[in-house]
């Protein structure tokens, strides 16, 4: 778990050492309020793309768990059932 905060971690400062190399050039007021909004759209963008992506595996992960309940409660039934009949039938 530790691995993954550090990379994790990682990534989020590479993400900002370009923008804060950006932020040393000298330009324009306009330029730079430009740029920022670019980059802040690039943001929101890769934090929505990941919030479908986890929202996609937690539905997948819903699903094959409750198919898995299903087919283990069917057999359980289908085995109380044989029970059932072999008691039948003495």
């Amino acid at each position: 778990m530790l691995g993954f905060r550090v990379l994790a971690a990682f990534g989020a400062i590479s993400m900002w050492v370009p923008h804060y190399s950006d932020l040393a050039q000298p330009v324009s007021a306009e330029d730079r309020i430009a740029k920022n909004t670019e980059y802040a759209k690039k943001l929101i963008e890769k934090g929505v793309n990941h919030g479908r992506e986890v929202a996609t595996i937690t539905a997948k992960a819903g699903t094959d768990a409750a198919e898995i309940l299903h087919r283990r409660a069917t057999e359980g039934l289908d085995e109380f059932r044989s029970l059932a009949n072999q008691q039948a039938a003495r």
